[in-house]
């Protein structure tokens, strides 16, 4: 049956879409370790290695000091080996050419060489010259054919050595004698983050490395010298080329130990009170896969604690005050390579963001300062750009979040409860009175805290209007520019928002962050899509001008007030305005009823 002209219409409760990404993604053909041939029934119980031929699977246990071998699809073969009659005690790490191993053993500082039947051969070598930190994995620079002469060993004291293949540790420069070998040495990955406790296993390509760290549950990428892969300059501490990556987000609770890649692909295995019983399988293209065909979505990357968010016309930056990092996401959520890191300029406490689709500035709430960056990252000092500049003057105890219109900022202060109206050198507007360091003539900012905000969080603004989330109370606030609030704000709680949020927009609908998810928000006079319910917020005063289908899903209308259709709205199932809710319909507008 077909609807007279007749529209009500869209809906009062917010629709969210959670959005997520990353770079490497979880492949669904991981593998159980558990083994029918070995020492032990059941198979490994401490995995202190893995080593691939970019075929098959060698992983090496703690407990047993036994090889275990497995095929391309996690198949245990019956040609493991044992390691104790080398006199292997406490391994520590596993690499191999194809044919043969190479095993690394903490307690004798030593590096056996098996054949592919396990027996001994006698040119393995000490790695004492190194020093004595207790030594966590070891990868060389074969891994299918030919002899290895090069090893890398990671060790605790947050180093990764580069000996010869009969030990020899290389330096830059010096005679080649049984501690030294002249080449490329090794490097420190200290500056980076990784824990020296808990650094695990290392692999390389022979030109780069990956190495697992079970503390941050992150794999780091460095080049030969330890440059820490990230896009920005290239220093002592970074590197241009993909970052490193947080497996946790597309596996659960990961905690990654020991690693092996084919140059495209990784293999990681899972560490848990020193049992490492699955290893998962991770690609470099960022979908998880099975035979070829998508199975999911993207995921989150390695954000831990995400705080401010914006968006130009196109893609979204967020802040993560855990790592001090900017991500950079597409407007599908996509995790984009470009994001950079804020440390170099001092920041310790990252929260709200802003941008002019080629700069950035940041909140830091420890430092009461905000921070330039350009779109590569670069801190500005006043050299080529404008400097950031404090809020400690103008009085901001806590500087939550910022917005910027390509000429002025406006912060809001979480403690104060007030939005600060600043110039671009950080000189805060008052009505009157000289301009100074600390002082603008021009509109004031304002106070939120007479329209019940106690915690201001994330700040939006479309030039004229503001709109700010409360941290404490999960409500968006809107305020005109005057600052007088007005009456059509919205509660975040149903959706799940909590903890310190940021908020952004695209003139019509809202997307707010909390630490660990994007929420969208969408208008409730904008059509929601085929399928779904569309609830019109009568309040509000839509006017409906865009053809909606809505096919199964159920068109109704709450609270009084009016709504205006245009459009031509098609549904199977539509409820009654309530009562002291008015509809009009105009010649263009239609509601379909089938």
């Amino acid at each position: 049956m077909k609807a007279k002209n007749f529209c009500l219409f869209i809906f009062g409760m917010i629709f969210l879409i959670g959005v997520a990404s990353s770079l490497y993604f979880n492949y669904g053909d991981g593998f159980s370790v558990a083994a029918t041939n070995g020492p032990v029934v059941g198979g490994p119980t401490s995995i202190k290695g893995i080593a691939t031929n970019n075929s098959d699977f060698w992983v090496i246990d703690g407990t047993d000091k036994f090889v275990y071998h497995f095929d391309s699809v996690g198949n245990n073969q019956s040609d493991g080996f044992s390691t104790t009659s080398a006199g292997a005690a406490n391994v520590a790490g596993i690499a191999t050419n194809s044919s043969d191993f190479w095993v690394l053993d903490n307690t004798d500082n030593f590096v056996y060489h098996f054949d592919r039947n396990g027996n001994n051969i006698s040119d393995g070598f000490s790695v004492s010259a190194i020093g004595g930190a207790a030594r966590i994995g070891i990868t060389s620079n074969v891994t299918s054919g030919g002899t290895p002469t090069d090893f890398w060993i990671d060790a605790i004291n947050n180093f990764v050595y580069h000996v010869n293949s009969t030990g020899g540790n290389y330096t830059f420069a010096g005679p080649v004698s049984s501690i030294n070998a002249i080449g490329q040495p090794g490097f420190s990955i200290s500056a980076t983050g990784v824990s020296a406790l808990l650094a695990g296993g290392i692999t390389t390509n022979n030109s780069d490395f990956w190495i697992t760290d079970s503390g941050d549950r992150f794999v780091y990428h460095f080049n030969k010298t330890g440059g820490n892969f990230s896009v920005g300059p290239v220093s002592s501490i970074n590197a241009i080329g993909d970052p490193g990556f947080s497996p946790v987000y597309s596996v659960g609770s990961l905690i990654p130990g020991s690693i092996a890649t084919n140059n495209s692909d990784f293999w990681i295995t899972h560490s848990s009170s020193g049992n490492t019983l699955f290893v998962y399988h991770f690609n470099k293209s960022g979908f998880n896969a099975l035979d070829g065909f998508l199975e999911s979505g993207p995921v989150f990357p390695s954000i831990k604690s995400a705080q401010g968010i914006v968006a130009n016309a196109s893609d979204f930056w967020t802040t993560d005050s855990s790592k001090d990092f900017v991500y950079h996401f597409n407007g599908t959520g996509g995790n984009v390579s470009d994001g950079f890191s804020i440390l170099s300029a001092g920041s310790g406490n990252s929260l709200g963001i802003a941008t002019n689709s080629s700069d950035f500035w940041v909140t830091d709430s420890l430092d009461l300062f905000v921070y330039h960056f350009n779109r590569a990252g670069t801190n500005c000092t006043g050299v080529n750009c404008e400097a950031g500049f404090s809020t400690s003057v103008i009085g901001s105890a806590s500087p939550n979040d910022i917005f910027y219109n390509n000429s002025d900022f406006w912060i809001v202060d979480g403690q104060d409860d007030f939005v600060y109206h600043l110039n671009k050198t950080g000189g805060n507007y008052t009505s009157a009175g000289p301009i100074t360091s600390v002082n603008a003539v021009g509109t004031p900012g304002f106070s939120i805290s007479s329209a019940g905000s106690t915690n201001g969080g994330g700040i939006y603004s479309n030039d004229s209007d503001f709109w700010i989330v409360d941290n404490n109370q999960g409500f968006v606030y809107h305020f005109d520019r005057s600052g007088n609030n007005q009456s059509d704000g919205f509660s975040t709680v149903a959706a799940g928002v909590s903890g310190y949020t940021g908020i952004t927009s695209n003139g019509s609908d809202f997307w707010i962050s909390d630490p660990n998810t994007i929420y969208h928000f969408t208008s409730s006079c904008n059509c929601p899509g085929i399928n779904k319910n569309w609830q019109v917020d009568m309040s509000q005063s839509c006017t409906i001008s865009s053809n909606c289908n809505l096919g199964k899903g159920k068109l109704t209308f709450y609270t009084s007030g009016s709504a205006t259709c245009n459009a031509i709205i098609n549904t199977t199932s539509m409820g009654l305005p309530a009562s002291g809710a008015t509809v009009f319909i105009t010649s263009t507008g239609r509601i379909n009823v089938y």
